[in-house]
């Protein structure tokens, strides 16, 4: 199921009724019988976890959207000198 959200574009939200459940079942309509809203949410917050993605949800009036943020990677510091050495060279 992880590559079904593979589609999916960051910081838009995907309501889970009828963009989410019906376009998997409308993909994979074999797989229609087991398939529920309730694991396609946790699907996706799986997925989420999996690439590293924030999920973030929209519940209003019973309906719930779901989106995912990417967050901004942190440049690591291997070594404190290296670290110290960057700061140096700029001065």
């Amino acid at each position: 199921m992880y590559f079904f959200f593979e589609d999916l574009k960051a910081d838009t939200f995907y309501s889970v009724k009828e963009e989410l459940f019906d376009s998997f079942n409308n993909r994979f309509p074999e797989k229609r019988s087991y398939t529920t809203q309730n694991k396609i949410t946790i699907n996706f917050r799986k997925w989420c976890e999996y690439k590293g993605y924030k999920p973030h949800d929209n519940r209003n009036g019973g309906s719930t959207k779901l989106s995912y943020i990417i967050p901004e990677k942190k440049e690591e510091v291997q070594d404190l000198w290296d670290e110290l050495n960057k700061k140096a060279n700029k001065i």
